[in-house]
């Protein structure tokens, strides 16, 4: 059996081969004494390693394929490859040798004047066009996570092609921060990870303080916008080091900011009518703390251009789940609940998409009253579960004008925020229900508004056979049981059976939009918002 391309060069890569001089004669691996790899040309620097043409003599004694998956120097323990190397004609520059070295960070525990790895020495640094035929199989692989154990720790890894970007999203709810760290390739994009950070309890509590319109000076607010850069750019280092990339690495950071307020239709204010926004967390202090170009405000654009500056992801769901005989509506149901709607071989002018109303924000606050906060959520509905639907209210929560307002529309912390609940909570019903028929009902209300905003605005304009859900309300088997069943033609389905799971999504999402704006593209879609056309999205600040 051939290895893939190896036709290309007209022999077999199988043929079995021995690390020469390198242990034992039968074992597939060998233990190397890499004692003399430690230079030495200053005494203050004896204890790093350096290597050395004589010492690539002897893990090398031919070229061969790069199999080696880690090297301890001090301890090395090598893997032989396959086969040796394919003969070429084809002319390759000699790769520069001291990239060897150049990824390794200062080494701690040393002499203060030793605290960097020294140069090649200059007798290995000369000849490099001699060395190319060594050196050509590593011209796609990079050195990466390196380590102070027994000596330096190199893994050494094909370099994969395309960009890095973090996407940084933090939702209306305020329960955390989302990275995803995305790869783009040309016009493709794949989630290499993904990671969460909880908020500071008292981050949160002003954070969700400020949304429901409480009382702050505009001290306050400067003071939380600026705070909240430096939270989401911890949470950008943070994922960083559990990713196992460095930041420069990372081309950009799209950071969608955390929305205190959001007015996408105008009303009157000081004579006359306006809409506006606002997300804080000062993409400035992100760019400064990390040392990565950033990317932030993405409403205020589409705002200036007659949109609603919500819902932005459309364009994204638009690239991951269109299809050519498929017709598809992407649910998110995040504390708002919003859906896009792509019909089978549409056009990014052909789809739409609109807030519904309230998804987790109403449930989530009932939670958090009845359980005296120690509770944020109702975990897979064990106590909407315990409940019975009480129809008197459900009944006056479905006669919510939203619900009847036509697309484009969005909504907000503004519409289903802490007034809401009081008023929820101030029904006569729900004074004198028990906590759980209260939570159940408002979950069946994200439910049936749903379904409503389906069977009302969808058939109309297309056809739809699948609904993708993402977001938190997809870990809610309730919510999902009563969509399914109100939704018999539509087969329901995850955003995780695409590559991108749910909870990822909004994060992936702003990643996106931010490499869609340094590259000077538009990326709203006018007819989810309402603008009057395309524009680039968000504002960029540099890291210096």
């Amino acid at each position: 059996m051939k290895r893939p391309g190896s036709e290309r060069y007209g022999r077999r890569y199988n043929q079995p081969q021995r690390l020469k001089r390198l242990g034992k004669k039968s074992s597939s691996t060998a233990t190397l004494d890499c004692a003399s790899m430690v230079s030495a040309a200053k005494p203050a620097q004896a204890r790093v390693p350096v290597l050395l043409k004589a010492d690539l003599n002897r893990l090398f004694p031919q070229p061969t394929r790069p199999a080696l998956k880690e090297l301890h120097f001090g301890r090395a323990e090598a893997r032989p490859s396959e086969g040796p190397l394919p003969r070429t004609r084809r002319k390759t520059q000699a790769p520069n040798v001291s990239n060897w070295v150049s990824h390794v960070p200062p080494l701690r525990g040393l002499a203060p004047d030793a605290d960097t790895v020294p140069p090649l020495p200059h007798h290995f640094r000369s000849g490099q066009a001699r060395w190319a035929k060594v050196f050509r199989p590593y011209r796609d692989w990079q050195v990466s996570r390196t380590t102070l154990g027994a000596g330096v720790s190199f893994k050494i890894r094909r370099r994969a092609k395309g960009s890095l970007a973090l996407g940084i999203m933090s939702g209306t709810s305020a329960d955390g921060i989302d990275v995803a760290l995305v790869r783009v390739s040309g016009e493709k994009a794949r989630l290499e990870d993904f990671a969460a950070f909880p908020f500071p309890v008292r981050i949160r509590d002003t954070i969700l303080g400020l949304g429901e319109g409480r009382a702050a000076t505009a001290g306050e607010i400067s003071q939380l916008n600026f705070l909240l850069g430096e939270v989401f750019a911890e949470a950008a280092l943070a994922a960083c080091r559990k990713f196992r990339v460095r930041p420069s690495q990372i081309a950009l950071i799209g950071s969608h900011g955390q929305t205190v307020f959001h007015q996408g239709t105008a009303t009157s204010f000081c004579g006359r009518r306006v809409a506006s926004t606002l997300q804080i967390g000062e993409p400035s202090v992100i760019a400064g703390r990390t040392g990565i170009t950033t990317v932030g405000d993405f409403r205020p654009a589409d705002m200036a251009a007659g949109g609603q500056g919500a819902p932005l992801v459309p364009f994204v769901d638009y690239l991951l789940y269109r299809d050519a005989r498929v017709g598809r509506a992407a649910l998110n149901i995040g504390g708002i609940a919003n859906v896009t709607v792509i019909p089978r071989g549409a056009k990014i002018e052909d789809i739409f998409a609109f807030d519904i109303g309230p998804g987790n924000m109403v449930i989530d606050a009932l939670v958090r009253h009845f359980t005296h906060g120690r509770k944020a959520f109702d975990r897979n509905a064990q106590m909407a579960g315990r409940g019975n639907v009480l129809p008197g209210l459900l009944a006056a929560l479905l006669r919510d004008k939203y619900f009847l307002e036509r697309p484009p529309k969005t909504a907000g912390r503004e519409q289903y925020g802490e007034k809401y609940v009081r008023k929820l909570l101030a029904h006569r019903e729900a004074r004198r229900a028990r906590a759980e028929d209260v939570i159940r009902s408002a979950t069946i209300l994200t439910a049936l508004s749903i379904v409503d905003a389906i069977h009302r605005f969808v058939p109309r304009r297309a056809r739809v056979s699948e609904l993708i859900v993402s977001g938190g309300g997809a870990h809610n088997p309730l919510l999902m049981a009563q969509i399914e069943v109100a939704l018999p033609g539509i087969r329901l389905r995850t955003s995780d059976e695409f590559g991108v799971p749910g909870d990822a999504k909004e994060a992936f999402a702003f990643a996106l939009l931010g490499w869609e704006t340094l590259h000077r593209r538009g990326a709203n879609v006018p007819r989810a918002t309402g603008a009057r056309k395309a524009v680039v999205l968000g504002k960029v600040c540099y890291a210096g």
